[in-house]
Parts: C-alpha cells; sequence; structure tokens
C-alpha cells in the first residue's frame, strides 16, 4: 500500500511539471502568434500566414494536452485525499 502511495505521488509531481511545460509552451507560442498576426501591417502579403496556421495548430494541441493532464492531476489528487 505504501509503495503505491508513494508511485501516486510520484505520478502526481510528473503531472505538474508536464504542466508546466505546456502552460509554458502555451504562452511562447500565443507570444509568436500575436507577433506573427500584426495588426498594424499595411501590406497582408507581408503576413506570414502558414506560419500562424501551424502555430495555432500547436497552440491547440498544447490547449488540449493542458485540459486532459490537468483533469489526471484532479482525479489523482482526489484519490490521494
Amino acid at each position: 500500500m505504501r509503495q503505491e502511495i508513494l508511485q501516486l505521488k510520484g505520478r502526481i509531481t510528473e503531472l505538474r511539471q508536464i504542466l508546466q511545460q505546456k502552460e509554458l509552451e502555451a504562452s511562447g507560442l500565443i507570444i509568436q502568434i500575436r507577433s506573427l498576426a500584426d495588426p498594424y501591417e499595411n501590406d497582408m502579403t507581408h503576413i506570414k500566414s502558414e506560419q500562424l496556421s501551424i502555430s495555432a495548430r500547436l497552440l491547440h494541441e498544447c490547449v488540449t494536452q493542458i485540459k486532459t493532464t490537468t483533469e489526471q492531476l484532479k482525479r489523482l489528487e482526489a484519490y490521494l485525499g
């Protein structure tokens, strides 16, 4: 029983680290998207829409993983008590 509790605590710590990394990655992607989608650009041909699309897809994946990880973390913490 004690071994299971230690493993559970280790998994919780691991999930918290993953969550931190993904939140940092998402923040960086948001900054990148803001930079690429320059609203002050007069010539729309200079907007890098392909890079914007890729960054937006990566941000979506990141946010999805954050939500999933947060749910796993809540379940494990509730189980641990």
